[in-house]
């Protein structure tokens, strides 16, 4: 059964997500392990501020929430034993709560439409860096081929290789792609190698994508014990996933490598096989994208 390389790391600057010991490939950035508390604690501060900072603000936002509460006129009055006064007395006294009452209920409105703003203000910073880049058209299209696929970690499809990006306000506060290793035949014969592990792929026309939670409990574990805020805040999310007989456009430099392998199906009892001297960077043809793909 094939699996989806680990992702258990996490380039600070660009935010793409990373297998353990694999460099970001969009350049020397720094990179934290996001399964440790030293390493998560460092995306928080990069997305958030200081941790003295996000207390505050998290303080904030129970103020918040509190004021848009209702507060009941006898609230807290049970000792008070208003019935017990005479009839005059009795509306008087009910009239100053009500009084008292809606001063504060009208000052929680205010600090909560204060809060809520300020929340507004101070939006989470997404990528300060941009990502691993495609590169120019190289014209080598070809068709996907492998008798391998699984099920991407978000959605239900099961494909050879898929990408997602993660926005908030349209910033880019998470890429990830991967790959279970696949094959493409050019439309020249020869043979692509993709090997399993990190990739690029265009988003161009990428579908929106929803429900987020699984994938990422997966990709953060420790979200499920942190009270404090989420390091990947977003608004919206695409998503790509490429299948076998996609029809596509391999970006890069690819060099050739000796390939003995004998097998039946689509393989040769020996040819030459290219493999991408780098992370391979994948476009969807025309075609493909044209049906939806």
């Amino acid at each position: 059964m094939v699996r989806w390389p680990v992702r258990d790391t996490i380039c600070i600057e660009c935010r793409t997500a990373l297998p353990a010991g694999v460099p970001c490939p969009a350049g020397p950035h720094r990179v934290e392990k996001l399964r440790d508390a030293g390493g998560r604690e460092a995306l928080l501060t990069e997305v958030w501020g200081p941790k003295s900072m996000r207390l505050r603000l998290r303080e904030a936002m129970k103020v918040g929430a509190a004021g848009g509460t209702g507060v009941s006129v006898l609230d807290g009055c049970s000792g008070c034993d208003l019935l017990d006064l005479g009839s005059g007395e009795f509306w008087a006294v009910l009239a100053v709560a009500v009084v008292v009452i809606a001063v504060l209920w009208f000052a929680l409105k205010l600090v909560r439409d204060l809060i809520l703003r300020r929340r507004h203000r101070l939006h989470a910073n997404g990528a300060r860096r941009k990502g691993p880049q495609l590169g120019p058209a190289t014209g080598r299209v070809g068709t996907i081929i492998s008798r391998d696929v699984a099920r991407a970690p978000i959605g239900d499809r099961s494909c050879v290789a898929y990408a997602l990006v993660v926005q908030e306000r349209s910033t880019v506060m998470l890429r990830d792609a991967g790959s279970v290793g696949f094959e493409i035949l050019l439309d020249t014969g020869e043979h692509v190698r993709v090997p399993a592990g990190t990739c690029v792929i265009d988003m161009t026309g990428a579908t929106r994508a929803t429900d987020l939670e699984a994938y990422l409990a997966e990709l953060d574990p420790l979200r499920g014990s942190s009270d404090d805020l989420e390091p990947f805040p977003h608004d919206r999310a695409f998503a790509r996933m490429l299948v076998p007989g996609d029809r596509v456009e391999v970006l890069g430099r690819l060099v050739p490598i000796a390939d003995g392998t004998a097998g039946g199906g689509y393989r040769e009892a020996a040819h030459t096989v290219l493999v991408p001297d780098t992370i391979p960077r994948l476009r969807l043809a025309d075609e493909t994208r044209a049906a939806g793909r």
